[in-house]
Order: C-alpha cells, then sequence, then structure tokens
C-alpha cells in the first residue's frame, strides 16, 4: 500500500458568502484531524479599474463610519477568524488580488498547502461557459488534492 503524504497544511478559499463558511467548516475539521496549519485565503478580484471595487481598511478614509470600514476584506477577514476558528487552531489569512483560480493555485505552492477546501457555488448557465469556473479550475490544476463542498451539503435540508 501507497504511503499517504500527511496533511500539515490546509487551504480554505472565501468569498465571505454562507457557502464559503459552509467550506470553511470542513476546513477547520480537517485541520484539527490533522493538526494542521489552516491558511484561509480571499482573493480581491481585479475588475476594469483595476482593483476590486471593495477597499482595503487602511484605504478607507478616517471619518468613514465603521459600517463602511467593516466592509473591507481584511476586516472581513479578521471577523471570521475571531468567529470561527477555535483556540489553539493555527490559521493564517491571506488576502491577494488577481483572478481566483490563478492565485489559488500559485499560493498552494508557494505554502506547500497539502489539502484545498473550496466550495462548489458561482456563475452557472451561460456565465459558466463564459467565464469559466473558479473550482472546476482549480481541482483541474491543483498541485494537491482539492475537497469541493456542494453549498447545500452539511447543511439540514428543508
Amino acid at each position: 500500500m501507497r504511503k499517504i503524504r500527511k496533511i500539515e497544511n490546509i487551504l480554505c478559499t472565501t468569498d465571505f458568502s454562507e457557502y464559503a463558511n459552509n467550506a470553511l467548516d470542513y476546513a477547520i475539521h480537517f485541520a484539527e484531524i490533522h493538526q494542521a496549519k489552516l491558511f484561509i485565503m480571499h482573493v480581491r478580484e481585479k475588475n476594469s479599474g483595476g482593483i476590486s471595487d471593495l477597499p482595503e481598511a487602511s484605504d478607507i478614509p478616517e471619518d468613514i463610519s465603521n459600517s463602511e470600514r467593516e466592509k473591507s476584506p481584511s476586516c472581513e477577514m479578521e471577523s471570521l477568524i475571531d468567529k470561527t476558528i477555535p483556540h489553539g487552531l493555527k490559521a493564517e489569512p491571506i488576502i491577494t488580488v488577481g483572478t481566483p483560480c490563478h492565485e489559488i493555485i500559485k499560493v498552494s505552492r508557494e505554502r506547500n498547502i497539502d489539502l484545498i477546501v473550496i466550495a462548489t457555488h458561482g456563475r452557472a448557465g451561460f456565465e459558466r461557459v463564459l467565464f469559466g469556473s473558479t473550482t472546476e479550475k482549480v481541482v483541474r490544476d491543483a498541485p494537491c488534492p482539492v475537497l469541493t463542498i456542494k453549498s447545500s451539503y452539511g447543511k439540514a435540508q428543508k
């Protein structure tokens, strides 16, 4: 029997949606079982104007309300980690700018990721054909196993 590579580093992607939070629950579970480090990644997509419309906390003027400041990816990431990561679990946030599938693959190589956990929600129909699915591209090109979490899996069924 072949030896399976030890899972030491897990990458979970997030867009801060309910679907991504469901995938994060699985990533946390695997990180606890394997005593692995968890990397939680958000990719700020470039738009036609250059960078994502969501500002970073450091880009927001001091006189802006706290509700506006909380919309920044770094603030959302900090809140997500504070609310979901159990005490004692090693977790590191990663926020990059670019094309999600390319950034996920790049980071997984740079950080020696052993498992990627990603939700399967996203575009459907014509948009998926036109733009392609981030999850599909990650599964195809990842240097390690990818665990895809169906958007409704693990939730109570109605």
